[in-house]
């Protein structure tokens, strides 16, 4: 159902090309060139061409590049220092997905023995009230195993902002993503290594387990649910920012959270129609699977929506367009009213290819979390999947 991650040296061997072409004009010689083309009549809509998102584009694949390559060397650098129940190190999220912007930060999830991650538990563990809590708690404590000064410290040597001291390193283990009493604990991380991971160090042992994860429904659709839990908690977060903030009287500063609002929505519609399909990799950027999802059964008027959708998010990250919250959240409405036709085309398309009963029945449960807001934002509240 979904296909492999690509890895940080895939990543920086398609990608080196890409920043010669722009840095020397020549964008159509391109890979992306043919990659975006089906983005062009969003573009257009929106009084863009098709080469302004590319730009935005590349701006992005340049950074996301740079970024996955610093924490490599800096992993590979300190690999002598690690603990023998370190597994693997994987950077996820926007920088993972090749997303990033220039102020995007390299989140860490680090896959470790269950031994290693027992001795991570302290008496306050058990005083945790929430899998939230308790992850944070783990995160201090793997911090002070790993040093994890060192890795930022490495990191700026390489060209990693100085600004940014803080990343995240989550810890997590193979029986946990498999333990149904720790499953609200698994499903972050589930999110993460399912729709937007890349190994900087164990890439064998990352692979290993990747495989074994692609092969179980129950962990790929627990990470589809918490896709669209986050969509929903995302989607009322830019609808209260869009209340209180008219045009032009929100400053710079504080257009971020909203802005990662409407990018965490445009990945889950991605993933979640990928995965559906078959028909694009839910591990690269959402203008990125456009092509696959426009080639694939859903309507042309859901397409339409979708794409818009894409190119204004892309466009407004990358800087060319206007951050106008309004407009924004009235474009995110109309998407939002094509997902469950496209959700249903999944359906459909999943049935006439002999998908089984099973997996049918689960593709009936996305259908209703789509259509219900209610239900998902209780799911990411239980699930601490956000912040207010």
């Amino acid at each position: 159902m979904v296909r492999r991650p690509i890895t940080v040296r895939e990543i920086v061997d398609r990608y080196e090309p890409a920043c010669a072409g722009l840095a020397g004009g020549e964008l159509e010689a391109c890979w992306l060139e043919v990659s975006l083309r089906s983005l062009s009549s969003a573009a257009r809509e929106l009084s863009f061409s098709v080469t302004d998102v590319r730009g935005c584009v590349f701006r992005m694949l340049i950074d996301s590049a740079t970024r996955l390559k610093i924490a490599q060397d800096a992993c590979e650098a300190l690999s002598y220092r690690l603990e023998s129940g370190i597994r693997s190190i994987v950077v996820t999220g926007s920088v993972a997905r090749c997303e990033a912007l220039p102020n995007s930060d390299a989140d860490f999830n680090v896959y470790v023995t269950d031994p290693y991650l027992r001795s991570l538990f302290t008496k306050s563990s058990a005083k945790a009230k929430t899998s939230h809590d308790l992850l944070m708690g783990l995160e201090r404590e793997l911090r002070k195993k790993m040093r994890m000064e060192s890795l930022v410290e490495e990191m700026h040597q390489r060209g990693y902002p100085e600004w940014e001291r803080s990343v995240t390193l989550k810890p997590f283990t193979r029986e946990q993503l498999y333990d149904e009493e720790s499953r609200n604990l698994a499903i972050s991380h589930l999110l993460n290594l399912l729709f937007g991971a890349a190994p900087v160090l164990g890439e064998a042992e990352f692979e290993v387990l990747l495989d074994d994860l692609l092969q179980d429904p129950d962990s790929i659709f627990a990470a589809l649910f918490g896709r669209i839990a986050l969509l929903h908690a995302r989607h009322s977060l830019l609808q209260a920012v869009s209340m209180v903030a008219p045009v032009g009287e929100i400053p710079v500063e504080e257009t971020k959270k909203p802005l990662n609002a409407l990018h965490a929505i445009a990945g889950a519609i991605s993933a979640l129609l990928c995965a559906g399909l078959s028909a694009g990799d839910p591990q690269v950027p959402y203008w990125w699977t456009m092509d696959a999802i426009a080639a694939s059964a859903l309507e042309s008027a859901t397409c339409g929506a979708i794409e818009n959708f894409f190119v204004a998010v892309t466009l407004t990250r990358g800087g060319q367009l206007p951050y106008d919250p309004g407009a924004l959240n009235e474009l995110l409405e109309r998407t939002l009213a094509q997902l469950p036709t496209a959700i249903e085309d999944v359906i459909q398309w999943q049935a006439a290819h002999g998908a089984s009963e099973e997996t049918l029945e689960s593709w009936e449960l996305v259908s209703r979390y789509v259509a219900k807001p209610r239900l998902s934002q209780e799911l990411a509240d239980d699930l601490k999947l956000y912040r207010n």
